[in-house]
């Protein structure tokens, strides 16, 4: 039981309290003050490590291997990453790695204003460049997945990642690839032509043999399309296709 003298005060820390709630565990006996969230860390800020490139290396690690069981050597393992460091010394620390410069062992680098997989066929490879970015994925792969290592299915993977991201750090595998990627889209253009023609005489099949299609006639002859004999035939053989699908419409409508 609170004296009178003691009232005054209550009532100040009860004011208080409502104002300000983090006063109000004075207040509330038990209180858990774990159960406030904790505001998150601001980034890091390193002007020398791309973060949003660095956040792409790491999509496509994580889309590639289970990088929390790589060891802690490999320098994809999330420890070694130095946008994950807390402080400013930490990210100097001996053994931390900025995933951005290994961009282009993934196709993730920035080339303009997007992303390219592949350099287009006006940039000019830089063989020297390559060979570095080249070295840099081999050790990596190395550590990453030791090719002496007792375990089969990391030797597999070594194999693996080592064909998919080193090897083909190459001037002429490049171009050989972008070569492929072109004559691709120019092998497809007819293809498309093609489908485009047929869509467009099945449609035009479907006007003659539902609509009459005798205006549609008139029109290509004209624009000389259709010479006046082949429209006869074309009427011709649309009648009996009509006739013979039902379709023969009365007199008058």
């Amino acid at each position: 039981m609170l004296s009178k003298a003691a009232w005054p005060l209550a009532l100040l820390l009860l004011a208080e309290a409502s104002a300000n709630p983090s006063m109000r565990g004075f207040l509330s006996p038990g209180s858990d003050f774990s159960a406030v969230p904790a505001q998150p860390e601001p980034e890091l800020w390193l002007p020398w490590c791309s973060s949003s490139v660095s956040k792409r290396v790491r999509a496509e690690l994580d889309a590639a291997v289970d990088v929390n069981r790589l060891p802690e050597s490999c320098p994809f393992h999330p420890s070694k990453d130095v946008r994950n460091a807390s402080k400013a010394s930490q990210a100097q620390e001996p053994g931390r790695v900025c995933l951005a410069d290994f961009c282009e062992i993934f196709g993730v680098c920035p080339r303009g204003d997007a992303l390219s997989e592949m350099p287009s066929a006006e940039e000019a490879c830089d063989a020297s460049a390559m060979a570095r970015h080249r070295k840099r994925c081999d050790q990596a792969v190395s550590k990453c997945f030791p090719p002496g290592a007792a375990d089969k299915d990391t030797r597999q993977k070594y194999t693996q990642f080592s064909r998919q991201w080193c090897q083909v750090l190459d001037c002429s595998i490049r171009a050989h690839h972008q070569k492929e990627h072109e004559n691709s889209l120019v092998s497809t253009s007819p293809v498309l032509a093609l489908v485009a023609f047929a869509c467009l005489s099945t449609f035009a099949a479907m006007v003659v043999l539902v609509a009459g299609g005798d205006e549609f006639l008139q029109l290509l002859c004209k624009s000389g399309v259709l010479s006046s004999s082949l429209a006869r035939s074309c009427i011709q053989a649309r009648d009996q296709l009509r006739t013979t699908a039902g379709l023969t419409r009365a007199k008058g409508t």
